[in-house]
């Protein structure tokens, strides 16, 4: 928060906006979401020893339906010996216009693969402050979304538009991304079986089509993948093996998400092309975005004072425990309620672990408070003034071995010594040196 860091010890990743999707979720409250224009192919289900062979097989078939734009999400090693690379690289040329592909900032080109005919989005997450739990985006025009968004929404197709995609933006700024596909976190609806009797008909989950069954045409309608495909955004990715079972146990590529349904403690549970996904649909459909009003100054400055007077009450107003809880407890429940409602009508007020902060805040004063009693009974208020008025006082005087008389009282220097009762005078020469200690004689 900025005056004290307490996150460490108070939950460094808790933050309870996140109780907004467990609270629509249990109250079976719909959440404004996409229309179903963005559809997952999963590359998990393609056999590792063909596998680029194969993605160029499942590029070239998506295509064939006319999307929007096509994502993949993959990093390639910089090896052309594998199998299916010359394959790839041609796929990738003949979709030059529609395929975005990901790209790990964090990588060095030289450990990677690169395609000159394709169009680059930046693949990893906002890091600031330690994102563990993916809440934000960058809004960056180079971010794999943003790039998804413009292919999308462009109607050149010259090498001039690719110029200007691949073009390097210097741009720092993230949103709050609102999961509108978070499905019990994973944000996947998987129609393996008998899946397109209802494939749209999804609440917030996000149509899943194997890559394996894309390739095989006796499982899939294609006068029905057509219709799912045409127009539509397209993200290929890793989401899994085809087993749906051992999607559950995969970890690979998966990140912490906050619509997962732990508050604290989380797994990783969503697949990244997923985070992509709901990104796009932020970025398509600006009405799902949260209008963010916790990066301005004056909420900033707002949460400074907020914590200034929390700490000027437990230090002057202090009600004892139960009034200090009783407190907490009404003002956390008040926030909590604000903020969840708020979040429902589209605005973001980031109040994350801010209140466990408080309460930990609380028991650290707590724990001290016999201790700042025992040096309020030494040196109180007033004889701090006291000794900042003698220190300005022989500052101001020039005549040096000159003594003088202070009436030592009830709230002076040394009142808890015997030796200085009540009325007292002390003389105390300025060619010494002036010190205060307990039970002692200046």
């Amino acid at each position: 928060m900025g005056l004290i860091e307490i996150k460490e010890f108070a939950g460094a990743d808790l933050s309870f906006n996140d109780l907004f999707y467990k609270v629509n979720r249990l109250s079976n409250t719909p959440i404004q979401k996409s229309s179903g224009n963005i559809v997952m192919i999963n590359t998990g289900s393609l056999s590792s020893d063909s596998f680029r062979f194969k993605l160029a097989a499942v590029i070239l078939k998506v295509g064939d339906y006319k999307p929007k734009a096509i994502g993949v999400d993959h990093d390639f090693s910089n090896d052309t010996s594998i199998t299916g690379t010359h394959e790839l690289s041609d796929a990738l040329s003949i979709l030059s216009n529609k395929v975005v592909l990901g790209r790990n900032s964090r990588m060095k080109k030289g450990d990677v693969m690169e395609f000159d005919s394709s169009i680059y989005g930046v693949v990893d997450f906002p890091d600031e402050e330690g994102q563990i739990t993916v809440r934000r985006y960058s809004e960056s025009v180079n971010s794999f979304a943003n790039q998804m968004r413009v292919v999308g929404s462009s109607s050149r197709s010259d090498r001039s538009a690719k110029s200007d995609l691949n073009k390097e933006v210097d741009e720092k700024s993230d949103f709050v991304i609102n999961y509108i596909y978070h499905h019990d976190g994973n944000g996947l609806y998987d129609f393996k079986d008998n899946f397109f009797e209802d494939a749209m008909d999804v609440s917030d989950g996000l149509l899943l089509i194997e890559g394996k069954d894309l390739l095989e045409s006796n499982k899939l309608d294609s006068s029905i993948v057509r219709n799912l495909l045409r127009n539509n955004y397209v993200i290929i990715g890793h989401m899994g093996p085809y087993n749906f079972f051992d999607k559950v146990h995969d970890n690979e590529d998966k990140f912490r998400v906050p619509c997962d349904t732990n508050l604290i403690n989380r797994d990783r549970v969503m697949y990244g092309a997923v985070i992509h996904a709901n990104a796009l649909a932020n970025l398509l459909m600006p009405d799902l975005r949260y209008a963010n009003i916790e990066d301005g100054l004056i909420f900033k400055i707002f949460k400074e004072l907020l914590l200034l007077m929390f700490v000027y009450y437990l230090l002057f107003l202090n009600l004892g425990k139960m009034g200090t809880v009783t407190i907490l407890a009404i003002s956390s429940l008040g926030m909590i309620y604000l903020t969840l409602l708020m979040m429902k009508k589209g605005i973001y007020v980031e109040i994350g672990g801010s209140l466990l902060q408080l309460l930990v805040l609380e028991e650290a004063f707590e724990s001290i408070e016999p201790l700042l009693h025992k040096f309020y009974n030494r040196i109180s208020l007033k004889k701090g003034l006291s000794i900042f008025s003698i220190l300005v006082f022989l500052s101001v005087t020039s005549a040096k071995g000159q003594s003088i008389q202070l009436a030592v009282k009830k709230g002076s220097l040394i009142h808890n010594d015997n030796t200085y009762k009540q009325g007292a005078n002390l003389n105390v020469s300025f060619s010494s040196v002036l010190r205060v200690m307990p039970n002692s004689v200046v």
